[in-house]
């Protein structure tokens, strides 16, 4: 695992294998708030197919951040599944 980047106001972590909870990528902005996060592939076939409030909590250094969103599950008439934010 490589350290993570920092300059002022971004962090970068990059980690190909994921050893951090699956992450294996993660920036964050703290002047813009933008969070860009990337994961090893998941299977979601054992989840709910319900919609999911997601609370977020980020700390970095003195910066913390919290949010919710409400993560919406649907089935497009091709059979396809996918969970999104709007």
């Amino acid at each position: 695992m490589t350290p993570p980047r920092t300059t002022p106001g971004n962090f970068v972590y990059k980690d190909k294998n994921g050893t951090l909870g699956g992450i294996t990528s993660l920036s964050f902005s703290t002047r813009t708030g933008a969070l860009a996060l990337t994961t090893v592939p998941v299977t979601l076939t054992h989840a709910d197919r319900l919609s999911h409030l997601v609370e977020f909590t980020l700390t970095l250094g003195s910066y913390q951040t919290s949010h919710s969103r409400l993560w919406t599950y649907k089935t497009t008439k091709a059979g396809v599944s996918t969970l999104s934010t709007s």
